[in-house]
């Protein structure tokens, strides 16, 4: 992903489990129960199949979900 340095974005993947991990330039981020108050992070949706991720970007980023 390429986004200006310091942004923030919300992006949603849907159709896939629950991931074990996400990394974000190498960095885990974790599970967050409220995305809107943390800084960063994540969070699945069961009942709908989502996962939500919060991301700080450093400019040019490189985001895995390790399933």
């Amino acid at each position: 992903m390429n986004y200006t340095a310091g942004e923030t974005t919300y992006a949603m993947i849907a159709g896939r489990g629950q991931p074990r991990k996400v990394t974000v330039n190498g960095r885990e981020i974790f599970r967050q129960d409220n995305l809107e108050q943390a800084p960063v992070g994540w969070k699945y949706l069961d009942d709908k199949g989502f996962l939500l991720l919060k991301i700080e970007h450093s400019g040019k980023d490189n985001v895995k979900i390790h399933y």
